[in-house]
């Protein structure tokens, strides 16, 4: 078993979900920090295009109770490695030409992302106490 340094920990806020498994550079950046410490992969908040392409697989059925926050949203990957997946549905919106539009709905999908998460998000479920993340 590899020690696990409680000096720091490491979230990874990706644009590729863990469950896809293709080699991406935070993907193996993930599995290759949690080698020594404790790591939690946080897969893209679910948006509503998503929802439509999606819907008639399992794995978007899990995805869309997740994003309604019905279901696990945070697994044990590995020994020292935590996915977790937001509790929140965004907008879909790159498609929006007014850049006054896109900006406003762009910070209401942030919002509901960092809102649906404490202060001190993945602390806990890393291992550590509510005072081991940095505030904002």
């Amino acid at each position: 078993m590899n020690s696990v340094s409680d000096a720091e920990n490491y979230v990874l806020i990706a644009q590729q979900e863990w469950a896809l498994n293709l080699g991406s550079n935070a993907r193996n950046l993930a599995a290759e920090f949690s080698k020594k410490h404790r790591v939690m992969y946080v897969n893209p908040a679910m948006d509503i295009k998503s929802i439509f392409k999606q819907i008639r697989t399992k794995h978007g059925k899990e995805r869309l109770k997740m994003a309604l926050g019905l279901g696990q949203n945070t697994i044990q990957a590995g020994e020292n490695l935590w996915v977790h997946t937001p509790a929140t549905l965004n907008l879909s919106i790159n498609w929006l030409r007014n850049r006054t539009l896109y900006n406003n709905l762009n910070r209401r999908n942030a919002r509901g992302f960092f809102q649906k998460h404490s202060p001190h998000f993945g602390a806990i479920e890393l291992g550590g106490g509510k005072n081991d993340c940095l505030q904002r």
